[in-house]
C-alpha cells in the first residue's frame, strides 16, 4: 500500500533543467565557455547547487571563489524563477488525488530552500506538501539517500509504505540507495536497462504516475 508519495522537484514537478543549463552557459559564457546539454545531462543534472558550482569551478577553471559563483547564479536564477518557469504535466492533477486519497505529500531536493520554496509559492502548489527536505539541512547530495531518508523519517511511515518520484539517474540512486521504492520519470535523460531494472516503474509522465498509483493503491 502506497501510504506517502515523495516528490524530487526539479524536472519532476517543474520544467527547470533547461533554465538551469542556460544560466550555467550564460555563467560560463562570462569566462569564454560552455557547456553542452550531453555535459549538462551527465555530470549537473540532479545534484546538489554548491556540487555543481564546484565541478564548474575545478573543471572550467574558473578564477572565481564557490560562495561568489553561487551569489552570482542565485541572482540570474531567482530574475528567471520570477519571470515563469513551467510546471510539468500532471502536476496539479496528481496532487489532487494524492489528497483526496489521503495520501501524504512530501518534496525531497537538492535544491536549496529559498529557491525551492519561490517556485512552490509561485506556482500555488506549497500547501500540498506535508514536509518539505532541502539538500543543505542533511548533508549530503543525490545520489546519497539522505534527502529521502529524512522525508521518510519526517512522515512517519515505513520506507515500503513510501514512494519516490524521480526524473534523474543521480535521483533513482539516491532512492534505490535508500531502499526506498522509485518510480522513474525521465526528463533529459532517458534510463538505460540498468536503471530500469531498479526502478519500482518508469511513466512518461505524472498523470501516468497518478494512474499507476491508483492501480496500486
Amino acid at each position: 500500500m502506497i501510504r506517502g508519495v515523495i516528490f524530487d522537484m526539479d524536472g519532476l514537478l517543474t520544467d527547470t533543467e533547461p533554465v538551469y543549463y542556460d544560466i550555467f552557459n550564460q555563467i560560463l559564457g562570462e569566462y569564454g565557455y560552455s557547456m553542452t546539454m550531453q555535459e549538462y545531462t551527465q555530470n549537473i543534472c540532479g545534484r546538489a547547487d554548491m556540487e555543481n558550482f564546484a565541478y564548474l569551478i575545478e573543471n572550467y577553471d574558473l578564477p572565481i571563489e564557490i560562495q561568489d559563483l553561487a551569489a552570482k547564479e542565485a541572482v540570474i536564477e531567482r530574475n528567471r524563477i520570477e519571470q515563469g518557469v513551467p510546471l510539468k504535466k500532471g502536476v496539479h492533477e496528481i496532487l489532487s488525488f494524492l489528497k483526496e486519497n489521503d495520501i501524504r505529500i512530501g518534496l525531497a531536493t537538492s535544491n536549496l530552500k529559498e529557491k525551492a520554496e519561490l517556485i512552490l509559492h509561485v506556482h500555488g502548489i506549497f500547501d500540498f506538501f506535508e514536509t518539505l527536505v532541502y539538500v543543505d539541512e542533511v548533508g549530503r547530495g543525490k545520489p546519497a539517500p539522505d534527502v529521502f531518508l529524512e522525508a521518510v523519517r519526517r512522515l512517519n511511515l515505513p520506507k515500503e509504505d513510501c514512494l519516490v518520484l524521480e526524473d534523474s539517474v543521480s535521483g533513482v540512486q539516491a532512492a534505490v540507495n535508500g531502499n526506498i521504492p522509485v518510480v522513474m520519470v525521465p526528463d533529459l535523460k532517458q534510463p538505460d536497462e540498468q536503471i530500469r531494472s531498479i526502478c519500482t516503474a518508469v511513466r512518461k509522465d505524472l498523470i501516468e504516475v497518478r494512474d499507476y498509483i491508483a492501480n496500486v493503491k
